[in-house]
């Protein structure tokens, strides 16, 4: 059962760099009963996290777990930032890290002139700050940035969790395009597969409806195609497909069908995107023949550099007696070391 916890974050015990924090927050209201007597405590908790400010409000949505090493904590699933409404916690907020170059007393002055809707004010329109002693219209423009800023990074986590994401690859999202997080969502989201480590086609497949992609939407189709390279070549350990073995799979792990003159269509359209490489009637994606390409680029050149004298090597060095030794000692028989010297002279390198 999913219960909240809502109170300020007074300590980062340890943050990673993916989002992972272990922290303490004091805990000013809650619905489970194991809580209860900890209000007004501060409670151990755990779970990722695109942004925590020390003395910020929150809601985390969670449960207990008893840490065999750590004991009683709080994992949170999801969480809700409280923007401060009453003077104190206003004079705290503004006087933080997020808006360098305010202090305590600018912060007393703007809540005091402005009011407690100063944020709603600000974010509105920056000339308000104008008001407020000492404070210059570049001073104002920074503050009012900041804030939008802060508002909209919490704003894209909150939008891509809602989609279906986890918090994990909600804030991988974000860090990747930041701002143009919902922009390449709405556009493309099948984009993802290409550049969030982690995120496949199955897992757009289960956000597309909210986005109304419609199932023969030619982006998720690309993608499906993609998709089938993938899972045919990992079965069965090829690295080319052919047009009829690519149709039946797609029938087969999918349970669609595209007609021929369609897939024809959208295999050329891969190509010419240079997702896959065409030869005759062979359809390979393109990071699979440049693997290939490279191991055969160099394989050929290491049998024809010219100052390999592995064939001198093994039949005039010690390594083939070191290894004849070794094969003598763990099989008791003898090799004809003359035999295998010159059957190493006739390979071609």
């Amino acid at each position: 059962m999913e219960n909240f916890i809502k109170g300020t974050f007074k300590k980062n015990i340890f943050s990673s760099n993916d989002g992972f924090t272990v922290g303490l927050i004091k805990i000013k209201e809650t619905d489970s009963d194991d809580l209860y007597d900890y209000i007004g405590k501060q409670f151990t908790f755990t779970g990722l996290f695109h942004e925590l400010n020390i003395d910020e409000d929150y809601i985390l949505y969670g449960e207990i777990v008893d840490n065999i090493k750590y004991g009683f904590q709080f994992k949170v699933n999801r969480y809700e930032k409280i923007m401060p409404e009453d003077k104190d916690g206003l004079i705290v907020f503004l006087s933080s890290d997020i808006f360098p170059g305010v202090g305590e007393k600018s912060a007393k002055q703007i809540v005091d002139i402005l009011g407690e809707k100063c944020l709603e004010m600000i974010s509105d329109d920056y000339s308000c700050l104008l008001l407020v002693p000492k404070i210059s219209e570049k001073k104002a423009i920074d503050i009012r940035n900041k804030l939008l800023k802060y508002n909209e990074s919490y704003d894209i986590v909150i939008y891509l969790t809602n989609l279906g994401f986890s918090m994990k690859d909600s804030l991988k999202i974000y860090n990747h395009y930041l701002e143009d997080s919902i922009r390449v969502i709405e556009n493309n989201p099948y984009e993802l597969i290409d550049t969030i480590d982690g995120i496949n086609f199955n897992k757009i497949e289960s956000i597309r409806i909210k986005i109304n992609i419609d199932k023969n939407d030619e982006r998720r189709i690309l993608a499906l195609l993609i998709h089938v390279f993938k899972e045919v070549c990992f079965l069965t350990g090829d690295t080319y497909l052919e047009s009829n073995t690519i149709k039946n799979a797609i029938k087969m792990l999918e349970d669609e069908d595209i007609e021929e003159k369609k897939l024809n269509y959208y295999l050329m359209e891969l190509n010419s995107l240079g997702k896959i490489i065409i030869e005759d009637d062979k359809y390979m994606l393109r990071a699979y023949y440049d693997e290939e390409k490279y191991i055969s680029d160099s394989v050929y050149f290491l049998a024809n550099k010219e100052d390999t004298n592995m064939q001198n090597k093994l039949a005039k060095g010690p390594l083939l007696d070191e290894q004849g030794n070794l094969v003598e000692a763990g099989y008791s028989f003898s090799l004809d070391r003359e035999y295998d010297r010159k059957a190493i002279k006739g390979l071609k390198w």
